[in-house]
């Protein structure tokens, strides 16, 4: 995602946390491959299908960049330290 590549892969683990299927990615039941097949190749076959999920992708990945996060967490930090 943060290469702004398209996404397809499985429902498994966190995953579905992270990402939203059909926003920034294709997500597939796990251990299907036909599915992940299907998926890849709609990716392929329709039009502005890989350049809109690779545009949300990026998105989604740049909030996650230390350039963003790191504020957070000084921000919380400084929020946790006054109530000690």
């Amino acid at each position: 995602m943060a290469a702004g590549l398209c996404v397809v892969s499985t429902r498994v683990g966190g995953l579905p946390l992270l990402v939203e299927d059909q926003v920034d990615c294709l997500l597939t039941p796990p251990g299907d491959a036909r599915a992940i097949a299907s998926a890849a190749l709609r990716i392929l076959h329709q039009p502005g299908l890989s350049a809109r999920l690779s545009l949300n992708a990026r998105r989604k990945a740049e909030r996650f960049d230390w350039s963003v996060i790191v504020p957070q967490w000084e921000r919380l930090f400084t929020e946790l330290g006054g109530r000690a």
